[in-house]
């Protein structure tokens, strides 16, 4: 379909559900009113095969959200190059012009095709888009880049213009599977003039950049991220990278980046490294801060970055989702690093309470705070990571369905104190061989208390010196269910070498399901210990 045709984009009868299918980059590049969609598809290609599948054609795959930026709509009215594309729900507006941007930026990464979902994908055939969803990690991990627009695809704006990108759920994993070669399209500011590839120091980090032509520039994403808490000043004019926002939505995502470069590619479904265990921490994390609309979109799209596959199926409650995801992913518990006092369902063991999701900012409804919303963010934890857990969720030899892993509740491998009342003063968390630990902020429901791992602050490396145990608080309920009460506290546990308990693994460990049916009982622990 040419641009001249003024005609709305849809699949004709010659598609096969589940092929592959690209958009030719030459053919976007003609001159304007001749730029053409050109499809081709792959029937024979294999999404899930090894990474140097030689089969597969050089291609760039765009990173976007549907909806513009109000920068995005003003460059594209502009433009005056409307393209309509015909979706299962109605029609989507989008712009030639930033279509053929893409293209150009495509070609200066040297690939042939781009892939783009609401073309490349059929959008008005659910069996196509059964196949394809769960491909869609392995169709950004093929790519031989991946290019961020992140006021949406009808234009390239400039990298000092708010967009939505990063809060959205499926960019998570475009971003970070194919991160060493994820680059951001933008309109390059008119100062940067020095050439067309130059490194500009901010205060806050060094921004890369290679001008394409036309105003536009490509920088590494983690180039530009890593500026976003400062500025980078040119011939005495100060610029801000805005695009991103800031906080822990950004620090998060560059975690992830951080560990993906040092370990490779993510998705192991079972490393222990520090690094790796960040990363996860991290992922999880971004789950809890991004907005799809639709919720199970934010399991889908992160499912395999953290080695799970999970049946796409959007009749299910997001909520069991989430706890499918969480058991699945268990090794290590990653999920238990989102934030330290996340609300939590009694019913779902040791899986937080998911937040409402929708195209707003994620949100709780607070009690406390006569019902109003509270902004998931402030829950979660931004700096500071638990790098090795003390604490592993066994298996369950019940847990042979879907069902059974929804209910059966958290069976953990754990060290747990018993919490002391009988001595006057504050309570106190006896440790074993009359060694206790002060405890401040203990619920006095509480009973016991038992360790999740040890808290460091991180950025480029561990920063404190006094890490920090994280200890969650315990009880019976009245069904006879053991669940957590009140706020996480912290234990400054001597570990110095000198100390007469240097480490945690000195302590016996015990078995307990937290959640699920009523009876359980503190064990001891016959299987080796996992912590550090």
């Amino acid at each position: 379909m040419r641009e001249s045709d003024k005609k709305t984009w849809y699949h004709g009868p010659g598609y096969s559900d589940g092929a592959i299918r690209f958009l030719s980059v030459p053919d976007l590049l003609l001159p304007k009113g001749e730029s053409s969609i050109v499809v081709s598809q792959w029937k024979e290609l294999d999404p899930r095969g090894p990474d140097n599948n030689k089969t597969f054609p050089k291609y760039a795959a765009i990173s976007h959200t549907w909806t513009m930026s109000s920068e995005v709509y003003r460059l594209s009215s502009i433009s005056n190059r409307p393209l309509q594309v015909n979706l299962e729900a109605g029609t989507l507006i989008t712009s030639w012009h930033g279509l053929c941007q893409a293209a150009q930026a495509a070609k200066h990464l040297g690939c042939d095709y781009l892939w783009l979902d609401f073309l490349t994908l059929h959008q008005t055939s659910p069996r196509d888009k059964e196949i394809q969803i769960p491909n869609m990690g392995h169709i950004y991990r093929h790519a031989k880049s991946v290019i961020v627009m992140p006021g949406g695809l009808a234009a390239a704006q400039g990298a000092d213009q708010e967009a939505a990108w990063i809060t959205r759920a499926w960019t998570l994993q475009e971003a970070v599977i194919n991160c060493r070669k994820t680059e951001v399209l933008y309109l390059q500011d008119p100062d940067w003039s020095k050439g067309p590839n130059f490194t500009m120091i901010s205060t806050s980090g060094y921004l890369h950049f290679a001008s394409i032509g036309d105003g536009l520039a490509l920088s590494p994403l983690n180039s530009l991220l890593s500026c976003c808490s400062g500025s980078v000043r040119i011939n005495g004019k100060k610029v801000l990278i805005r695009c991103f926002g800031e906080g822990s939505i950004v620090s998060s995502l560059q975690a992830i980046l951080a560990a993906a470069g040092e370990e490779g590619e993510l998705g192991s479904s079972n490393s222990s490294s520090p690094q790796s265990a960040i990363s996860r921490s991290a992922i999880w994390r971004s789950i809890w801060m991004r907005s799809a609309s639709k919720p199970q979109d934010m399991v889908f799209s992160a499912m395999h970055l953290l080695g799970v596959q999970i049946e796409v199926d959007y009749s299910r409650p997001y909520e069991d989702l989430i706890v499918e995801l969480a058991r699945k992913s268990a090794s290590p518990p990653s999920w238990l690093d989102i934030g330290d006092d996340l609300p939590f369902d009694p019913r779902n063991g040791m899986v937080p309470k998911p937040p409402r999701h929708g195209n707003g900012d994620p949100e709780y409804i607070s009690g406390g705070e006569g019902g109003k919303p509270v902004s998931v963010s402030k829950y979660v934890e931004t700096v500071s990571y638990i790098p090795r857990f003390d604490i592993n969720i066994l298996p369950s030899l019940a847990a042979t369905t879907t069902t059974s892993l929804l209910s059966d509740g958290d069976l953990v491998c754990a060290s747990i104190f018993k919490v002391s009342r009988e001595r006057a003063g504050p309570p106190m968390i006896f440790l074993g061989d009359n060694n206790y630990e002060v405890a401040e902020g203990l619920d006095k429901t509480a009973t016991h208390v038992m360790i999740i791992g040890k808290r460091q602050c991180y950025t480029f490396g561990p920063q404190c010196a006094f890490p920090r145990y994280t200890t969650w608080q315990l009880r019976l309920d009245s069904r006879e269910v053991w669940v957590r009460v009140g706020k996480a506290i912290f234990l400054q546990v001597d570990c110095s070498p000198f100390s007469s308990y240097s480490s945690l693994q000195k302590f016996k460990r015990s078995h307990l399901r937290i959640g699920g049916a009523p009876g359980g009982s503190i064990q001891p622990c016959s299987c080796p210990s996992s912590g550090e």
